[in-house]
């Protein structure tokens, strides 16, 4: 392949970030990633942007780091990660009850709630947080993804309490072992 000429660019903290997301070696470069997710190539040669990235503003894959899953009555659904394990996990239980997520968002660690209607509410004591962990769940509900997963579990057997649910019977978790 020719070498083309290159232009350095200046990028803020949450692009690099973005950029940093979809590496999937140390051997990408960042004008490989940038490509991989800007770029196709078209049946004529021409690079053309793909098309869910038309009218985009940020593009934010999930990195897969391994098996999680669970299962909520029966129902198997499995991960490529944390953070979708527990998030689907509570949109199911929201998805059973209409007053779950309300429910939920009473409920706090000393430093975090577990979901709430503003996302910097979700970080009692540092609400700087929220801008880089804070995610929407649903319907302007967010939660923190900040979590190890030893915090997951123990959020997710207050959530089986506030529905009505039994933790290890009626959802049982498929994570690796800590």
């Amino acid at each position: 392949m020719n070498e083309l000429p290159t232009t350095a660019i200046h990028i803020d903290i949450e692009v690099h970030k973005v950029i940093e997301a979809n590496r999937k070696s140390f051997e990408d470069s960042q004008n490989d990633i940038l490509r991989r997710l800007l770029l196709s190539p078209s049946t004529n040669g021409a690079l053309t942007a793909p098309p869910q990235l038309i009218g985009a503003t940020t593009v934010r894959n999930e990195r897969s780091t391994g098996f999680y899953g669970f299962v909520l009555k029966g129902n198997t659904m499995s991960f490529n990660n944390l953070k979708a394990a527990y998030k689907n996990c509570l949109l199911e239980l929201a998805a059973a009850d209409g007053t779950f997520l309300t429910s939920l968002s009473k409920e706090e660690t000393p430093a975090r709630r577990l979901v709430a209607r503003d996302r910097k509410a979700l970080y009692k004591k540092t609400p700087h947080l929220a801008d880089e962990f804070a995610e929407e769940l649903v319907d302007g509900w967010w939660l923190d993804t900040n979590l190890s997963q030893q915090q997951v579990e123990s959020r997710l057997q207050t959530a089986c309490k506030v529905a009505n649910i039994a933790f290890g019977s009626d959802l049982e978790l498929k994570f690796p072992s800590l």
